[in-house]
């Protein structure tokens, strides 16, 4: 049974045909029908294409799997297939066998973002139930960019857009911005940094406008970012976007750090109202009404307020 259930038209389908793997040829044809047929027989979905009919040494790139050249041939409805019948979507190109610790190597979502291949990157990104999330911060080593710090690099702005909106929604904050600061240099292109400074050293504006709505450099980021800009003949609008973001984060931070004191003198000054029985303080002018979402007035005042009701109850 398990032998019949192999064999399409009396071919095993795991057998190289012609010198090449029925899945792969498939896959290069964008034929479904065949894609279906295959899989129905028991197909092995990881299986490796072969150069010119021959082994290769698997440990280097070019022995990509059935999703790998999807993804690099930008067929979308073939990557949603594959996905869907149990493709693995984090497998790395070829086994790697001298791979660096720590580093997995390129993936489909790699590949996508390489060719600029927006809707497979979509599709990459999409939520599968009960299938593995792909992973974002893949790297080779660490002369190899991330598929996130390729599409800065590329600008492409869907992708980088695309890419940050999954890592807002599906990491923690220090994970993101670990990603987003990370240093990384890129040999074959000269160009070296994190995501926000190879996007300026590339010049693309839009991508550089796009990444700092989403709030996650750091102000040192910032600075070597402009530094980086102002180095080049024609820095006017990156510059001022630059600075922009730079002042409006130390403002931002001074503005926390004068909230933080304000705090502790208010709750200071109601801790002695409910001791010593005197007025009521009241709370420090409102300049900021929510920094990053937390509002520490509304805060303080609700503190004393709870207190005082504790007093009052344990003295009735």
């Amino acid at each position: 049974m398990a032998a019949d259930k192999k064999a399409v038209g009396k071919t095993d389908v795991n057998k190289l045909v012609d010198g090449e793997y029925p899945i792969h040829s498939a896959v290069k044809r964008d034929d479904l029908r065949k894609l279906r047929e295959l899989v129905e027989a028991g197909v092995d979905l990881e299986i490796s294409e072969k150069l010119d009919g021959k082994e290769i040494n698997r440990a280097f790139d070019g022995s990509l799997n059935p999703l790998h050249r999807a993804s690099k041939m930008g067929l979308v409805k073939v990557v949603d297939f594959l996905l869907d019948n149990g493709a693995k979507i984090n497998a790395a190109v070829g086994e790697a066998l001298f791979r660096m610790p720590g580093f997995t190597g390129r993936t489909a979502l790699t590949i996508a973002v390489e060719e600029g291949h927006v809707v497979v990157v979509e599709a990459l990104l999409k939520k599968r139930e009960g299938r593995e999330p792909v992973k974002v911060n893949v790297r080779d080593s660490p002369d190899h960019p991330t598929p996130f710090h390729l599409a800065c690099v590329d600008g492409n702005v869907e992708i980088v857009r695309m890419l940050m909106s999954y890592l807002m929604a599906s990491t923690l904050k220090s994970e993101r911005e670990i990603l987003t600061n990370s240093y990384i240099y890129i040999p074959l292109i000269r160009t070296g940094g994190d995501a926000l400074m190879m996007a300026v050293n590339r010049g693309h504006i839009a991508v550089v406008q796009e990444l700092l709505a989403y709030n996650v450099f750091n102000l040192t980021a910032l600075e070597n970012a402009k530094k980086q800009a102002e180095s080049k003949p024609d820095c006017g609008e990156m510059c001022s976007i630059l600075t922009e973001e730079i002042d409006r984060l130390m403002f931002e931070g001074a503005g926390k750090q004068k909230a933080m004191s304000d705090n502790k003198e208010f709750e200071e000054d109601a801790s002695a109202y409910v001791t010593k029985g005197g007025e009521r303080p009241a709370p420090p002018p409102k300049k900021i009404s929510a920094y990053g979402g937390h509002d520490f007035f509304a805060e303080c005042t609700k503190s004393f307020e709870e207190r005082h009701r504790g007093d009052v109850a344990s003295k009735g």
